[in-house]
């Protein structure tokens, strides 16, 4: 019975030692604490400013270029947090991700996985870098990538944050018909022969503005005139207008009634769209401008849009 006695007691030592190291594992472990549900994914593309969540970002590029765009995993909270960033591309791009100096491999073609960002402080952020090739040879079109911040807690496929990467394979310098092309400063055109383009331009600030070149030109087989239109969905927070030269024409644009005089075949016309951001709208958190054409005579419709996010 006494030889038994600091048996049990060495036994009872050594349980309580691991039942300590248990608990200072766990203590260790990131717990729920670690995971909160306020980050937020912010984007740029041109410019200096970072888009706001939920926005779109558009940049265009010939076949074989690559676009790059910058992301901030933002923490929101008042707690430090990891997040779980995911990636959805088309597969014929080459999509390359860094955090940092970190190489993300885990990011391409791996959507259920993704990034396990490091613990990120209360109003910090994580700096991504998302470079996208376009496939050489690529006929002009649009491709869209997602990108979605996610609790790192939970495997839930309702994302905190998204953010829309739309690269665009830019315009030829002609059509074979009436071409409608947009572009926000030097960047390359969008649109042409080519439906429902993007534009991109640098995220803006309340009372700021961005100016697009709204081209319509000519190429069908003869002379032509060609109509136009322009309106916005945040209507009641952005203003456009649209000039020819010195010549307000913003009104009949504004109506779909606006013609041009006949057009001469390879003949163009620019005009010049500013688009400025009134105020906020949560539910509208990016200025999205429709510009439609018809051509008179080959019949030929084209839309494209001037996207102008709030930062």
């Amino acid at each position: 019975m006494s030889s038994s006695l600091p048996r049990r007691r060495s036994a009872l030592r050594v349980l309580v030692v691991l039942v300590l190291g248990l608990v200072a594992t766990l203590m260790a472990l990131p717990g729920a604490s670690a995971h909160n549900f306020d980050g937020q994914l912010q984007v740029r593309g041109t410019g200096s400013n970072y888009a706001g969540a939920n926005s779109d970002t558009a940049l265009a590029v010939a076949p074989g270029a690559t676009a790059t765009y910058y992301v901030k995993v933002l923490n929101k909270g008042t707690t430090e947090s990891q997040y779980r960033l995911a990636l959805s591309a088309d597969p014929a791009l080459t999509v390359a991700v860094t955090a940092g100096s970190l190489v993300v491999s885990s990011m391409a073609g791996n959507y259920n996985d993704g990034y396990f960002t490091p613990p990120i402080k209360p109003g910090a952020s994580l700096a991504v870098t998302i470079k996208i090739t376009v496939p050489a040879g690529s006929l002009q079109r649009t491709y869209l990538t997602y990108v979605d911040l996610f609790n790192a807690g939970t495997y839930s496929f309702t994302h905190l944050s998204r953010q829309l990467l739309y690269t665009e394979v830019k315009a030829p310098a002609t059509t074979t018909s009436t071409g409608l092309f947009v572009r926000n400063g030097s960047l390359p055109f969008v649109g042409g022969a080519v439906t429902y383009q993007r534009a991109g331009a640098p995220a803006i600030k309340v009372g700021q503005t961005s100016t697009f070149t709204v081209r319509l030109r000519n190429d069908s087989n003869g002379p032509e005139q060609i109509q136009a239109s322009i309106g916005s969905p945040c209507a009641a927070f952005t203003v456009v207008s649209v000039k020819l030269g010195n010549v307000d024409v913003t009104q009949a644009w504004k109506t779909g009634t606006y013609v041009t005089p006949v057009l001469a075949k390879g003949v163009q016309k620019d005009y010049t769209a500013i688009v400025k951001y009134l105020a906020a709208d949560p539910n509208c958190s990016l200025a999205t401008t429709l510009v439609s054409s018809y051509g008179y005579g080959d019949g030929v419709g084209s839309y494209q849009y001037l996207v102008t996010p709030g930062a």
